[in-house]
């Protein structure tokens, strides 16, 4: 008797094997949905079960049911078989470990696989076949057999005897689904086996791809334009060219590329565009510093892993830079970079703070000193994961294990290194040795337990542009010689009243201060005078005490130590080494741990100076009101803009001719405004010295009302009414945007309300639109004078014309004046903005009442009011607010995915991505030349309605021509 478990889905119920199996538990199957059934294994009951429960029980449970089963592969079985709706090789094999003798001796033969897999074919529905090296029983002439389905998406294999005829029938069979293959072991593989994938439409559907010798495929794979992820073993520069149009690779994985030249990879990283999430290298010997760089900037903060394994050409600049561009690193194995020093690995750790995964095996020229800012719990606290030291003997005590596993909470594996090696105890007894080292590991683990969260928890930093009394940013900055930075208006009351330091609780005078000059940048962030190098939490700030004079260390140290050039380095004062006080060091932060100030821990106060002088102001209790509050508002406003005036000689001093260091922000949207060139900060500060690095290129921004003007494409509409009765105008907002929008603009804040028409000239114009009515007045929408807008295809030549008065060249204002007959000397002197489109009967009224000797109406025409209708400028604004608010709600790479959808969507087509087709000009009559279709502008935009211009005559000139070929 055995026991078969059908899952189904709850309970499991117990039944006895009675020949009416089926019959007793068909009225059970609406409660229990689950049974544990003790069956003989006779291919009746099974058949007799399989057939009751086809319509209770998830098909692919009845294939699991028949492949527990021994001997069940038999014709009596195939129904079963054919109504399993299979899609995986995992579904298919639920019992794969079994199948290969794993556990004991094999159940099922190859045989019987094979008679699965063709029952199988009949439905089309695999998806997924990956198998491992425990299915080398398959025959070679099994495999196309096994493998016949259309609707294969993912092929993998590990067998080192597939055949390349045999890949090339299943990637024929399903060629129009593929898109997962991985063959890393099929050495016998030949430039035949890709073959049917040498249509675009096909190759462009792979998205992963895992192939030893790529170098002969190469030929058959016209396009990876949609690959995703690459693991390639010896390829050559071929298969680089190709890999080059492959914009959405994630991730590269090169190994024992021994065929690869320094000239291929310098190539394809200079072409390739895209970003990478994860890129590596083995044993890729021409692979150089220029080329990791060059990849490192193309994917700053997407990438995520870096392995870099015995590639010698690979010097330590590469990974600084690389840690410089992509700070979210958080895999970084570097094993057997036996040139990496401690400097470099202390700069890349300082710069990459979301490290879980640390690999240094066999890096020998390492030493302890090289994990200190892996020590710093504020920097790396929970991040770092795994530790891996391999082929490092000595490499890190136990004490620094400890302090490690205190500042990162989240570490689980630390590999080798660790400790002494037996060597060093001489003649010391193996048990002695095995005894301490029983020691350390429980000590560490005690501190795991016990003093992990309390020393993590306990330490709150104090940022370096604070006071360390204030906890407030400093304004008159000074310091200890210890480099403990204090407000000046703060610490002096502290020292009057207690006489000692507030962090440490050491006697403190005032004479032994320092003041500090700070400089900021044109961004207002604090910065290095000399490099302009932003300061942060993680930079060594020093400072001079003869001068106050605050620097990056780095900068000291080359400039000054290392030169031996002791002299201040901005006004050339002499100082010594003694001298130089530590502001801030990364690696030791005792003096900026909070949870250790003395006064915070005696709770001792000062007083706020502020709140006694109100204290003792006699007017602080009195509620002055009329005439008597606002003269002393008045006079307490003026006292404070003298307090401001006197802050300009403050110790901090900002540099006016530095530009602020731009760093990359990963994730930043871009402006809707954005121009398509850049401010030009980065190359102003690369040729000039004047300038602060610029460390990536900025998009300039587009004023916003001229880019809504080039957005701008439909007319608007208006009703000037008038005391003679209403005249409508269109408005040519698609021709004169500024000036269409100045008038929308002043007639909706109802600027020509009440607004006569000053001066009219009978066959010439009638001019409007200045409030004081002498000719003289008038402002625009902004209030200022803007410039003139010509458009050649607009001309005086009709009645009814809208025009801008002016006093001379971009002069325009509010004035604005209506032609009665055509004045085409008017051209190119004042801008034409509208025309009229009803109420020609009011405008010929106008024209009739009689003026004066200075052109003024002896009726008053009068504007009682300006209406518009249609305003496309408002229309404008509405929908990008909409477009705005839509967007708010997505991330920058959602939004640029999108944007690059939409592209590949407008340029795909059914053979593959759409290609321009050049069009040239032939030569002679008998060369087909193809002739474009050109747009004909339509009448309305060169001519106006009422009246056609005369076509131009072209004018030939007067000098000698060679002709043309027409005579041919």
């Amino acid at each position: 008797m055995n026991t078969l478990k059908v899952p189904l889905k709850s309970n499991l119920v117990d039944l006895p094997p009675t020949p009416t199996l089926a019959q007793d538990i068909s009225s059970l199957l609406s409660q229990r949905p689950t049974y544990t059934i003790p069956f003989s294994p006779h291919p009746f009951y099974i058949l007799e079960l399989a057939e009751l429960l086809c319509e209770f029980v998830d098909r692919k449970d009845l294939l699991s049911l028949a492949l527990s089963c021994r001997g069940l592969f038999t014709p009596a079985i195939v129904r079963l078989w054919r109504s399993v709706r299979i899609r995986s090789v995992d579904q298919l094999c639920q019992f794969r470990a079994t199948l290969a003798g794993q556990y004991g001796k094999p159940i099922c033969r190859y045989n019987d696989i094979i008679q699965a897999f063709t029952w199988l074919n009949d439905g089309d529905e695999l998806e997924d076949a990956r198998l491992d090296r425990h299915f080398r029983t398959i025959p070679q002439e099994h495999f196309f057999t096994v493998f016949d389905f259309p609707s294969l998406r993912i092929l993998q294999f590990s067998l080192r005897h597939v055949p390349d005829i045999v890949i090339a029938k299943i990637l024929y069979r399903c060629r129009n689904a593929i898109e997962h293959i991985a063959l890393p072991h099929c050495y016998k593989l030949t430039s035949f086996a890709l073959h049917p994938l040498h249509v675009p439409q096909h190759s462009n559907r792979i998205t992963t791809l895992h192939l030893f010798g790529t170098n002969l495929l190469t030929a058959h794979l016209p396009s990876l334009a949609n690959l995703e992820s690459l693991q390639a073993t010896d390829i050559n520069d071929t298969f680089l060219e190709v890999l080059s149009l492959s914009h959405r690779l994630k991730r590269l994985a090169l190994e024992d590329c021994h065929q690869v030249t320094n000239y291929g990879l310098t190539r394809f990283c200079y072409t390739w565009q895209g970003q990478l999430t994860s890129f590596q290298a083995r044993e890729v010997f021409q692979l150089n510093t220029d080329h990791v760089v060059q990849l490192a900037r193309k994917s700053g903060p997407a990438l995520k892993e870096l392995i870099i394994r015995e590639c010698l050409d690979v010097e330590t600049e590469a990974l600084e830079e690389a840690a410089f561009h992509c700070p979210n690193l958080e895999v970084l194995r570097l094993p057997y970079m036996r040139n990496l020093g401690n400097t470099a690995f202390q700069a890349v750790i300082s710069e990459c703070r979301f490290l879980r995964v640390i690999d240094l095996t066999g890096c020998i020229t390492l030493t302890e000193s090289a994990l200190l800012p892996l020590l710093n719990a504020s920097t790396h606290q929970s991040r770092l994961e795994v530790l891996i030291m391999e082929d490092l003997r000595q490499f890190i005590s136990a004490s620094t294990v400890k302090k490690l596993l205190v500042c990162s909470p989240n570490i689980f594996e630390i590999v080798g290194g660790i400790g002494r090696s037996e060597d060093h105890f001489g003649d010391m007894d193996v048990d002695v040795y095995r005894d301490e080292q029983n020691a350390v590991v429980k000590e560490i683990n005690q501190v795991l337990t016990d003093g992990r969260s309390q020393v993590s928890a306990g330490f709150k930093r104090l940022p370096f542009y604070c006071c360390a009394l204030s906890l407030q940013p400093f304004e008159h900055p000074v310091c200890t010689d210890e480099g403990i930075v204090f407000d000046l208006l703060n610490i002096i009351p502290y020292i009057k009243k207690y006489g000692t330091n507030p962090v440490t609780g050491q006697p403190l005078d005032a004479k032994s201060l320092t003041k500090l000059h700070f400089h900021k940048n044109a961004e207002g962030d604090y910065c290095c005078p000399v490099t302009f190098k932003a300061f942060s939490d993680h930079t060594a700030i020093s400072a001079i005490k003869t001068t106050g004079q605050v620097y990056a260390y780095d900068t000291i140290e080359k400039l000054n130590i290392k030169a031996k050039l002791w002299r201040d380095l901005v006004t050339d004062e002499p100082f010594k080494r003694d001298d130089i006080i530590m502001i801030q060091d990364p690696h030791h932060l005792d003096n900026r741990n909070l949870s250790q100030f003395h006064y915070l821990k005696n709770n001792l106060k000062v007083p706020d100076a502020e709140k006694e002088r109100q204290k003792r102001d006699p007017a602080a209790n009195i509620n002055p009101q009329g005439m008597t509050g606002r003269i002393l508002k008045k006079l307490k406003q003026e006292a404070e803009q003298s307090d401001n005036a006197d802050k300009e000689t403050s110790s901090v001093t900002t540099s006016q001719n530095a530009t602020p260091a731009q760093a990359k922000v990963p994730g930043k949207a871009t402006p809707y405004n954005a121009a398509h060139y850049s401010t030009g900060r980065a190359a102003a500060s690369f040729t000039s010295t004047a300038m602060a690095p610029s460390l990536a290129n900025e998009s300039a921004l587009i004023d916003e009302d001229e880019y809504m003007y080039k957005h701008i494409k439909t007319k608007g509409y208006a009703r000037i009414v008038t005391n003679l009765g209403n005249i409508n105008v269109e408005l040519s907002c698609d021709k004169t945007p500024r000036t269409c929008h100045n008038f929308i603009l002043l007639a909706k804040r109802g600027y020509y309300k009440g607004v006569s028409f000053h001066r009219s000239i009978k066959h010439f114009m009638i001019q409007g639109g200045d409030p004081t009515g002498t000719g003289r007045g008038g402002e625009s929408a902004w209030g200022k004078k803007f410039a003139d807008e010509f458009k050649f295809a607009q001309t005086h030549n009709a009645r009814g014309l809208l025009s801008m008065a002016n006093s001379g060249k971009d002069t325009n204002g509010s004035q604005f004046f209506i032609t009665y007959r055509p004045c085409t000397h008017l051209d190119n002197k004042h801008t034409i903005f509208g025309k009229m489109v009803g109420g020609m009967d009011v405008l010929d009224k106008m024209e009739a009442i009689p003026t004066d000797e200075d052109d003024r109406p002896q009726q008053r025409i009068r504007m009682i009011d300006v209406v518009v209708f249609v305003d496309p400028y408002q229309d404008f604004q509405d929908q990008l607010a909409k477009k705005l608010t839509r967007e708010a709600g997505k991330t920058p790479e959602q939004l640029e995915q999108e944007r690059k959808k939409k592209q590949d969507d407008a340029s795909m087509t059914w053979f593959g991505p759409k290609k321009t087709q050049e069009v040239k000009d032939g030569v002679g009559r008998y060369l087909a030349a193809k002739n474009t279709a050109k747009r004909d502008l339509p009448v309305s935009e060169s001519v106006p309605e009422e009246e056609t211009a005369a076509p131009v005559k072209k004018i030939k000139s007067q000098g000698y021509s060679f002709g043309n070929f027409d005579s041919w």
